[in-house]
């Protein structure tokens, strides 16, 4: 059986997944610190949530960086009629993702 190497978009996909998956990752400690702090009050929970949640910002701002040129290189390929401008298809957005703000405050929805 021959080598045949990814092709670039795979690659591309699965770093762009790893990313995502890193993401979560810090997004869920940065929760976990987040409800130790209300129970305990304690500084140092506070500021894990707030590194952690920081981090899952970076990591999603890599995961925008990654996903975009992907996005819309299939957007071109795979192009449906009703996807025609239709907002958001091809890009990610790199806005801070999610209810919980990087500062430790909470966001909207809490």
């Amino acid at each position: 059986m021959e080598y045949q190497a990814f092709p670039a978009a795979t690659l591309g996909d699965l770093e762009a997944m790893a990313h995502l998956g890193n993401y979560y990752a810090s997004k869920i400690l940065g929760a976990v610190e987040l409800a130790r702090f209300d129970r305990t009050k304690d500084e140092k929970d506070r500021a894990a949530a707030v590194r952690h949640l920081e981090a899952a910002v970076g990591h999603w701002q890599k995961y925008a960086e990654t996903a975009t040129p992907l996005a819309s290189s299939a957007a071109t390929i795979f192009a449906a009629p009703w996807t025609a401008g239709a907002p958001g298809f091809a890009s990610v957005t790199t806005d801070t993702p999610g209810p919980l703000s990087a500062t430790g405050t909470r966001g909207p929805f809490a």
